[in-house]
């Protein structure tokens, strides 16, 4: 994590010293499938909800500021109706807003709730609706049991808006032990999947938007 960000720093200090400044406008989408295991039901129910509460609402515009007014409303319409593959969704766009809002204090970057086929149309279309450069597009969740160990397999894809382009198509694979630091999680828990879930697909998408800035519009 301290090296992501060692890298990270250098190549945002290249792009913010350039003689143009743009930045990052970024979707993240709800996952298109979740698969969750039996012996886990249960446990994801305690993650669904149907309403965010006035006083979540509440938090949400507070962590924003009045700067992110948009933000916030695109987060708690995010948040009425969810279920723990939200948590991913959500979680990824806290994060890549903490991470980007170092170096660019006039990004835009939200969850948002968009059925599609994982094609590059699609996505294009999504991307030309909300008016962004880049879309985050969760392909499919799957929540099992291996060894004992509850684990998280995530397919996802980072679209380009300026050269209609899928540029990453990857999955990762998290687990449950608790990593500590900006992600630290009671250990062995579901919430331990979903920080490590984050934690290793941000590292991928923040690279390649960071080193890529012909890709930036």
């Amino acid at each position: 994590m301290k090296y992501l960000s060692f890298i990270l720093c250098i190549l945002f200090t290249i792009v913010s010293n350039g003689q143009e400044k743009r930045s990052p406008t970024i979707i993240v989408l709800n996952s298109q499938e979740t698969i969750i295991a039996q012996e886990l039901d249960s446990i994801t129910q305690t993650y669904v909800t149907k309403k965010l509460d006035a006083q979540g609402k509440k938090r949400i515009r507070e962590e924003n500021g009045k700067k992110f007014k948009f933000k916030a409303q695109k987060e708690i319409d995010f948040l009425q109706n969810t279920d723990i593959s939200s948590n991913i969704s959500f979680g990824l766009n806290y994060w890549l807003s903490f991470k980007f809002f170092e170096y660019f204090e006039n990004m835009l970057i939200y969850p948002a709730k968009e059925s599609n086929d994982s094609g590059i149309r699609t996505l294009e279309a999504i991307a030309d609706k909300h008016d962004v450069n880049w879309v985050i597009n969760i392909k499919r969740v799957e929540f099992y049991v291996e060894n004992g160990e509850k684990k998280a397999k995530v397919d996802f894809q980072l679209y380009n808006q300026k050269f209609n382009e899928i540029v990453i198509e990857d999955q990762i694979t998290a687990g449950d032990k608790n990593p500590g630091f900006e992600f630290a999680c009671e250990n062995e828990t579901l919430s331990c999947v979903i920080n490590n879930s984050i934690s290793k697909m941000s590292v991928p998408i923040l690279y390649f938007i960071g080193q890529n800035r012909n890709y930036w519009r």
